[in-house]
């Protein structure tokens, strides 16, 4: 797009760098760019495409109203000197020279039109050097919602940012679902002859290690905050959108559908198949073949791995369409902000719950052969979060505006 870029430096150089035009700016070449990449797709060599997109949006006067700049181009064309307007139509550059006889005439030869001092002074309070000498419009009005507009390079930012709060979200989510398998599996282990470990020790151990991975998980969470917290204002509409930038994040979206696809049906396919571990290990356990009965939660590590591949898969494609769905949203600036984050506190507690829920039914179902109560947990573990959430709403009601 270098040839863009060079049109439009040449194309905006003749007017104030106010802080509208260099927005207008960033908006054409947005524009630019989409025409160009359209027009590569359809087939067009990229020369034809610059071209295209250049004969389309390359007219600054008629782009003029789209962009916002109307006015702006009208005051410097107001305030532009005007060597034609001091001759008579049609007369040349000597038209304007007094040679009455009462008047010493100036030397045409070596000027095409005479001295400042020997043309009227133009009419008005400030003379036109001074006005040009201010490149800052006088009024500049807001935005009609009164928010700052998104840019395109914050818009930019903002995507590449999300890309790595992604990925940083996929480790955290794969280490929670990960956490009980020790738990889990090593005092089922420790069941068979020659295990060196154990059941109490086995527990022990699995409980050190769902504890570490818990706590690997809260850490990532708390650094994908810190990656996304610069883009708050974006994540929460408070930002006029901008068509260009719309247009680019609908782009984004797109050029990753089907790769989002692909992964999707990849991931059903893991989650379908992830119960038939633990299935299978408590079926083989019920059977005549020479399989120990204390086995028969072996296959639950084997379904939580199936379970952390299909999100290992799918997870890191899905950073594209919440960048569009946040850069497209229609925003009202009156409405009250539901996205508002929940205190730090709240959000660990959250992000912990679920995974400790489920290791504290494994670990009371499989170690203490309590199927028949140990399922009270989950409801439990829901009255406990709707305890947070409710306590989240209510800070988000007493912070201030």
């Amino acid at each position: 797009m270098d040839v863009i870029t060079s049109y439009l430096d040449t194309l905006f150089a003749p007017h104030p760098a106010t802080t509208r035009m260099r927005e207008a700016r960033t908006q054409l070449q947005a524009l630019m760019e989409t025409a160009s990449a359209d027009a590569r797709a359809s087939g067009l060599s990229e020369h034809e495409a610059v071209a295209r997109a250049i004969a389309e949006y390359g007219d600054l006067d008629e782009m003029a109203p789209r962009l916002g700049i109307a006015e702006e181009l009208a005051r410097a064309s107001a305030h532009a000197p005007a060597p034609a307007a001091t001759h008579a139509a049609g007369d040349g550059p000597r038209a304007a020279i007094d040679t009455s006889a009462d008047t010493q005439p100036i030397d045409t030869d070596s000027l095409d039109i005479p001295p400042p001092s020997a043309l009227p002074a133009p009419p008005g309070p400030q003379s036109a050097p001074a006005a040009i000498q201010d490149p800052e419009p006088a009024f500049q009005p807001p935005p009609a919602s009164g928010l700052a507009p998104v840019t395109l390079d914050e818009a930019r930012a903002f995507a590449e940012d999300a890309r790595r709060a992604q990925r940083l979200l996929t480790v955290a989510v794969i280490l929670f679902v990960l956490s009980p398998t020790a738990l889990i599996a090593l005092p089922v282990l420790s069941a068979l002859p020659g295990f060196a470990l154990t059941d109490a020790v086995s527990s022990l151990i699995g409980l050190f290690l769902l504890a570490v991975l818990v706590f690997l998980g809260v850490s990532v969470v708390l650094r994908r905050s810190r990656v996304l917290r610069p883009h708050r204002r974006l994540i929460e509409g408070r930002f006029e959108e901008d068509p260009a930038v719309t247009a680019w994040a609908l782009e984004v979206r797109e050029s990753a559908e089907g790769r989002r696809a692909r992964a999707l049906v990849i991931a059903v396919g893991c989650w379908i198949l992830s119960p038939i571990p633990t299935i299978a290990s408590g079926v083989l356990a019920d059977s005549d073949a020479p399989w120990p009965r204390e086995l028969a939660g072996i296959g639950v590590p084997g379904t939580l791995l199936l379970v952390a591949l299909g999100l290992a898969i799918f997870l890191p494609t899905a950073w594209p369409a919440g960048v569009a769905e946040t850069l497209e949203d229609d925003h009202d600036p009156h409405a009250v902000d539901d996205d508002t984050p929940d205190p730090p506190a709240i959000r660990v507690l959250k992000a912990v719950l679920w995974p400790l829920t489920l290791a504290t039914y494994l670990a009371w179902s499989f170690l203490g052969n309590s199927w028949g109560v140990s399922w009270l947990v989950w409801p439990l573990a829901g009255i406990v979060y709707w305890a947070l959430s409710s306590v989240a709403d209510a800070w988000k009601g007493r912070s201030p505006a």
